[in-house]
């Protein structure tokens, strides 16, 4: 074979002894079983021979066979998460242990700063003596044909890892959980990157405590009127009542439309809101109430054909028409209102309804 002659070659895309990716300019060593060949140049992307670093090939006891490459050779492309956990634990468990030791002979370094320091240093050369060492502790051991696990439970799973030799380092171990005899549930978040969180408890004992329904739930109020018709299709109706036994004052709340609430105020100081109460369309001063007369609603109808109430008398009116409608200071005042009109009941008797004309429609 002449110097000059270019080779053509192709190798795996990672050492055999390091498992670290042979990059271009790298001094890879192929075919050492049978004739070792250095080269300067390489090229990779289809399969081929395996192939080493020319150190990572420099630090082996003897020429080693075949089977030593593939025994620490990776079979697939390992995941970017593989990759950098290799990478965390031979800075970890290797680099940085080394470094203290070595250091702290003249310094007195922190582990921690050793650490950082091993984010600065080659690591191919610590992986080829971890895989130097697994391979002189287990090539005298027979490999078997097949493994064969334990299982206690069924498991449903949609993959299986099984990691192989686990390399401990000097972790900080802290129990946080003991279970108990009775089952236990266990809920955890987890993602490529690893368990982020885990919870763990039993389920709570039950306790029956009796409630009486009145005290424990409260119930929203039950209109006894029915709701007013919807003549019109954006319209949707709010429902308000209250007692008018112990009302003291009442002020009104006025807008364009007229009266569109009343705010009552009780002897015992509490209040009650009927209809629509706003703070900024209260009328002042409030209105004294004489349990001894009715208050009189002034009922009108607008260009809609929606009734809403126009004054408030505490006067019965000299000629009473539909328009009008009493309300004594007994009993409780219900009071149904939409952003167009409002319609109320006390006892059997109820204000106008909504005048009869055209229903608006989605073409109007």
């Amino acid at each position: 074979m002449e110097a000059d002659q270019p080779i053509d070659v192709y190798v795996t895309p990672r050492c055999g002894i390091c498992s670290f990716d042979l990059l271009e300019g790298d001094r890879v060593v192929i075919g050492v079983a049978y004739n070792a060949l250095v080269l300067d140049n390489l090229y990779s992307g289809l399969p081929g021979d395996m192939g080493c670093h020319a150190e990572c090939l420099a630090r082996e006891p003897c020429t080693p066979p075949p089977a030593r490459f593939f025994s620490t050779a990776y079979n697939y492309w390992p995941r970017p998460d593989e990759v950098r956990r290799r990478e965390r634990w031979l800075r970890t468990c290797r680099v940085a242990p080394m470094l203290h030791r070595i250091l702290r002979r003249r310094f007195a370094v922190p582990a921690e700063v050793c650490e950082v320091i091993a984010e600065h240093c080659s690591l191919r050369e610590w992986a080829a003596a971890v895989a130097s060492e697994f391979w002189e502790r287990h090539s005298a051991t027979p490999v078997p044909e097949h493994h064969e696990f334990n299982i206690s439970s069924s498991v449903w799973a949609r993959r299986v890892e099984f990691e192989g030799e686990l390399r401990y380092g000097n972790w900080v171990y802290t129990l946080i959980y003991r279970a108990g005899e009775t089952p236990d549930r266990i809920y955890f978040d987890i993602s490529l990157l690893g368990i982020h969180e885990i919870i763990l408890g039993a389920p709570l004992p039950r306790v029956r405590v009796d409630l009486p329904l009145p005290q424990a739930l409260p119930q929203l109020p039950s209109p006894r009127s029915a709701c007013p018709s919807h003549y019109y299709y954006d319209e949707n109706y709010y429902f308000t009542s209250a007692t008018l036994d112990g009302v003291a004052e009442i002020t009104p709340c006025r807008s364009d439309l007229g009266v569109i609430g009343l705010l009552l105020h009780y002897h015992d100081g509490r209040q009650a809101a009927l209809g629509q109460v706003r703070l900024d369309k209260l009328q002042r001063p409030p209105l004294k109430v004489d349990p001894s007369r009715s208050m009189w609603l002034h009922f009108s109808v607008s260009s809609e054909n929606c009734p809403n109430i126009e004054a408030i008398e505490f006067v019965s009116p000299t000629v009473v028409g539909p328009q009008h409608f009493p309300v004594a200071w007994r009993g409780t005042l219900e009071w149904w209102f939409s952003y167009r009109q409002c319609r109320l009941w006390h006892g059997m008797f109820s204000s106008p309804p909504t005048a009869p004309g055209k229903v608006l429609d989605y073409d109007d």
